[in-house]
């Protein structure tokens, strides 16, 4: 159910001061824990409408006009003489902490008005963990929270005449008996449990109509619910339902009585009001509010406690009556109280018969005095007209010196004005300047921060920079030196190919059975010629992927071996120049359109920008390429009918070139070519022979 409380307390942080205030979280706080969604709206904000299930509004100082077709319930919990019948019939529900109260309303309105008493909240105020020995040796002082409000209230006067001593928290004492005896004026309610359990006896007192109409104080409560012995006024309604767990007094002797049984006697009286607490406490709590609250709201009656009486007489008798029966029991109390008083009368007679002698001595006395003064003051009277003449002559001196100091101080006063605007000048200026240079001073600093700032992010993004630089010239570098490595290996085995063909070409020139067989080998290729079938059986296999040529030392290379291919063509007899011319003519082909890459400006296949630190070739491979040129270069003096070349130990000296580019391929591109070369050179020796 969704509930909204309207708290008579205001809305700004004076609310702190309201009992009400603590009266309605309390409230709010049992409510959600049995399942209820609950708003609190002060007074200030009651004009401002809340959608709810319920509106429970706590009747205090504040009068609440409810909404049309709003479904609201009155608790009244104080101040019932502020409340009239035509405000209780605007409410579906009625409620009151008073059983005499709830009883009148009901017979003055025709209507079911139930009795929900006051409560407490048990987990602020709750007894202490000690034995009750224990807390009899600790507790000490009578604490009294009130607040005078312009008034003399039963305790604080009890406490003045009977010259108790009392622990009072509140405000507005400051012009009674007993404003030495205020301790604070004003205490935490999440303090005043601690208070409470520290306290020898609770001391409480009811306004007048709250005492009239029934109704019991909830700082009894709060005090039971710490085991606490409390002293109240004397009320119907608070001996029928505390007993004789709250001692009553209806004056200043009866106090003092009170006060004294619960100091000699207080393990009794902590007894008491545990054993209380303990039985009935249950019944006093915001929880049990809670639950008869949202009963009351669904239409569950709750159980024997609203049942109006017969008349408004009736009701009235029942608290005239309670009152009769305690008087009875006051009756021989008060039998005796009046033969001390008579003994007291007597006593308080006598004393009266020596003041009004000793009065008529003192009135004796004084007209004496009387005499006597008259005398004096003629003599006073003579000396005071001497002394007014003399006091006349000093009078004209000193006007006169005092004139001539007036003139004298206006002068000075004159240059000081002069000598301070000046010095106001002055600091004003200065002011200006000092002004001026704190401004100065702001900007530089702040120019100083803002440079240093720029000084760290550049130092920050510098570090960032050079780091990725070296992570990517150490990335090049690797990859540089693996692919060195790779180069270096395909070149190995390209030149021990190379040179495993070098020996068998010259084994095969030196063999006898090649020249045997060279006449057989020349019949057997003219007759493939005649038959229309190819004379040479070995073709240059097409490369695996194009090879870019780039830079000077490509053309160099390019034109160097298209130039002996062509020379080797011509010097070649008449007889196979045919055969073999489409061979030549598509290696020349293939040599003029394509070329070994040589590094210009870029690593090739490290895709990273050129750095002018990291090398283009490393020596070891200038030197494998260049042998492999002076190969070529053999085999090519060989082809042109040099073949004693091939003889000779010495070794000629190839040119440097730096070539770059796919040692694999190329190793293939040389097994084919040499290939081609012996080809050409059976064709050339059947010639010859």
């Amino acid at each position: 159910m969704k509930i909204v409380i309207k708290n008579p307390a205001p809305a700004d942080e004076t609310q702190l001061r309201w009992g009400d205030y603590h009266f309605g979280l309390a409230l709010q706080a049992a409510f959600e824990r049995t399942g209820h969604v609950v708003t609190q709206q002060f007074h200030d904000d009651w004009p401002t409408p809340k959608p709810a299930d319920l509106c429970v509004v706590l009747r205090g100082l504040k009068r609440y006009q409810p909404a049309p077709g709003e479904t609201a319930l009155l608790w009244i919990i104080s101040h019932p003489q502020l409340v009239s019948r035509e405000e209780c019939r605007q409410f579906q529900f009625i409620a009151s902490a008073s059983k005499l109260h709830a009883r009148m309303l009901a017979q003055e309105l025709g209507v079911t008005v139930e009795y929900l008493p006051q409560c407490t909240d048990p987990e602020r105020f709750h007894a202490p963990a000690v034995p009750i020995d224990e807390q009899a040796r600790q507790r000490s002082g009578l604490v009294y929270v009130a607040n005078s409000r312009g008034v003399i209230r039963d305790i604080a006067q009890w406490a003045e005449q009977s010259s108790t001593a009392i622990d009072i928290i509140g405000r507005g004492w400051e012009h009674s008996g007993v404003a030495d005896q205020v301790r604070y004026e004003y205490i935490d309610n999440a303090r005043l449990g601690d208070c409470y359990r520290s306290a020898a006896a609770v001391l409480n007192d009811h306004w007048l109509d709250m005492k009239l109409y029934g109704y019991v104080s909830n700082r009894v409560l709060d005090a039971l619910a710490c085991h606490a012995p409390v002293i109240s006024d004397e009320s119907p309604a608070l001996r029928e339902i505390f007993g004789d767990a709250v001692l009553c007094a209806g004056n200043a002797e009866e106090f003092r009585h009170a006060v004294a049984q619960c100091r000699q006697r207080l393990p009794e009286r902590l007894e008491s009001a545990a054993a209380f607490w303990q039985a009935h406490g249950d019944q006093f709590t915001f929880e049990q509010r809670a639950n008869d609250l949202a009963a009351l709201a669904g239409g569950r009656l709750l159980s024997g406690r609203s049942a109006p009486p017969a008349s408004g007489i009736a009701a009235l008798g029942d608290w005239v009556g309670t009152g009769v029966a305690y008087g009875e029991q006051r009756e021989a109390y008060y039998q005796q109280s009046l033969a001390r008083h008579r003994k007291r009368i007597h006593r308080l007679q006598d004393s009266l018969d020596w003041e009004r002698s000793k009065r008529k001595s003192l009135q004796e006395e004084r007209d004496a005095l009387t005499v006597r003064l008259a005398e004096q003051e003629a003599q006073y009277r003579s000396r005071i007209g001497a002394l007014e003449e003399r006091l006349s002559g000093q009078e004209s001196q000193y006007r006169s010196r005092i004139g001539a100091l007036e003139e004298r101080l206006s002068g000075q006063a004159a240059q000081h004005k002069k000598s301070v605007a000046a010095l106001e000048s002055r600091l004003a200026e200065r002011s200006k300047r000092i002004g001026q240079l704190k401004g100065k001073v702001t900007w530089e600093e702040g120019t100083r921060r803002r440079l240093q700032q720029e000084l760290e992010t550049a130092q920050r993004d510098l570090d960032a920079a050079g780091s990725i630089r070296l992570s990517q010239l150490e990335s090049r570098l690797g990859a540089e030196r693996r692919r060195g490595d790779e180069q270096r290996q395909q070149l190995r085995l390209a030149m021990g190919h190379i040179e495993r063909l070098e020996r068998d070409i010259l084994d095969l020139v030196h063999s006898r059975s090649w020249r045997l067989t060279t006449p057989l080998r020349l019949v057997g290729r003219q007759w493939r010629r005649l038959a229309g079938r190819s004379a040479a059986p070995y073709r240059l296999r097409p490369r695996p992927e194009p090879l870019p040529a780039s830079g000077e030392d490509s053309v160099s290379v390019r034109n160097h071996r298209v130039g002996w291919l062509r020379r080797l063509g011509r010097r070649l007899p008449a007889g196979i120049k045919q055969p073999i011319k489409w061979t030549l003519a598509r290696l020349g082909r293939d040599l003029s359109t394509t070329g070994p890459k040589v590094a210009a400006g870029s690593q090739p296949g490290s895709g990273l920008p050129d750095d002018p630190r990291m090398p283009t070739m490393r020596d070891d491979e200038v030197a494998y390429r260049t042998r492999a040129l002076a190969q070529l270069e053999r085999l090519e003096r060989y082809c042109q009918g040099q073949p004693n070349a091939l003889m000779r130990s010495g070794r000629a000296e190839p040119e440097s070139l730096q070539l770059d580019g796919q040692p694999g391929y190329w190793q293939l591109q040389w097994v084919q070519l040499t290939e081609e070369l012996l080809f050409l050179m059976r064709s050339k020796d059947g010639k010859r022979s």
